[in-house]
């Protein structure tokens, strides 16, 4: 799950391990014992249907209806206890599949709320919105994500209507699009109702985590031991490894020689295509940024017209093709638009 309008950043890797071990721990635990230990996996599934909410226990991919609950009515403590997820309508919302540029991942919430306007019918504003990363291309630096939105006004009237029946959602998301409860989370992590807690279970609790910590750490403490007894067998192998590492010294030294003329044949490329681009910018451009990278050139500043300036960068037969990595915008001081170009070389220019 990724983070949602009004969140704060996606938690640490470290973090979504736990939560990932922590599911697969509790799906090895017989449906007893986790219902016991305040464990079990089944979410309270609210659907809005009408006046009405339709409720359902969904664990996986197994689902079971629980009843229905009249405008107003109140649900059961059992069910209420439980992890609850609404779920509203598909029509309510909208998901749409976007490719973006590789490094937008980096601020991705700030960039979708930049683009919430332009892909979508709703200002950021007006909306809560959550995504999931379907794809990195690296060789395209190209990112595909499943982008969610809904009204904040549907929403909110929803979590109205659970309210009424004294429920308190974790999270929200559309039908048609969340393959398990929680792919999604449509709420702002303010506004979200805390998990629920068993009490009086946490030694038994205390005691199931740390048999599972014992069986992780398992593996390596024996691998620990391994090592040591290889200490001696590598201090008996280093000794005669002496010569070939003589020789490997001597090819790293005829190797650095040929990585310094590698080196003068980059920076003569490099020569070129600057002399290439001082020729096709106006003399009104501003360069802020200027990396090459292998076969890409990666350029960004203000010009009168990237559109103009796009042109003359592709009429050079140095330059196979332009991709903007970001939108351009106007700059509200000197009135220029800002650009951020990924050019592609062609021919001996992109060559080493």
């Amino acid at each position: 799950m990724n983070s949602s309008a009004g969140s704060p950043d996606r938690a640490a890797p470290f973090a979504r391990f736990l939560r990932w071990w922590g599911r697969e721990l509790r799906g090895l635990l017989p449906g007893p014992l986790a219902r016991l230990l305040g464990l079990d996996p089944a979410f309270l599934l609210v659907e809005p249907d009408g006046e009405a909410l339709a409720l359902s226990l969904q664990d996986g991919a197994r689902r079971q209806q629980a009843g229905r609950l009249a405008p107003g009515q109140p649900a059961s403590a059992a069910l209420a206890d439980r992890v609850v997820v609404l779920r509203l309508p598909a029509n309510d919302g909208l998901g749409k599949t976007l490719a973006l540029p590789l490094a937008a991942e980096e601020n991705l919430r700030e960039v979708l709320e930049f683009e919430m306007e332009r892909q979508t019918p709703f200002p950021a504003d007006q909306v809560y919105f959550d995504w999931r990363v379907l794809e990195r291309r690296p060789a395209e630096r190209r990112l595909v994500l499943r982008l969610l939105v809904a009204p904040r006004a549907r929403v909110e009237q929803a979590l109205a209507q659970l309210a009424a029946s004294s429920l308190a959602p974790q999270a929200v998301d559309l039908g048609g699009e969340a393959a398990a409860p929680l792919d999604f989370n449509l709420l702002p992590a303010l506004v979200r109702a805390p998990m629920p807690r068993r009490r009086g279970m946490r030694p038994l609790a205390f005691a199931v985590a740390v048999l599972a910590l014992a069986a992780l750490l398992s593996p390596l403490v024996h691998g620990w031991h391994a090592n040591r007894r290889a200490d001696g067998e590598i201090a008996l192998l280093r000794e005669q490894a002496e010569p070939a590492a003589r020789l490997r010294a001597e090819l790293d030294r005829e190797q650095g020689g040929l990585a310094a003329i590698a080196g003068q044949r980059h920076g003569l490329r490099a020569v070129v295509l600057l002399e290439e681009l001082t020729r096709l910018f106006p003399d009104e451009a501003w360069v802020q940024e200027l990396a090459l990278h292998g076969g890409e050139l990666e350029i960004a500043g203000m010009a009168e017209s990237a559109a103009a300036l796009v042109q003359r960068i592709e009429s050079s037969p140095l330059f196979r093709g332009v991709d903007f990595r970001t939108a351009v915008t106007r700059d509200p001081t000197s009135g220029q638009e800002r650009f951020n170009f990924e050019i592609a070389l062609a021919g001996r220019a992109g060559g080493s």
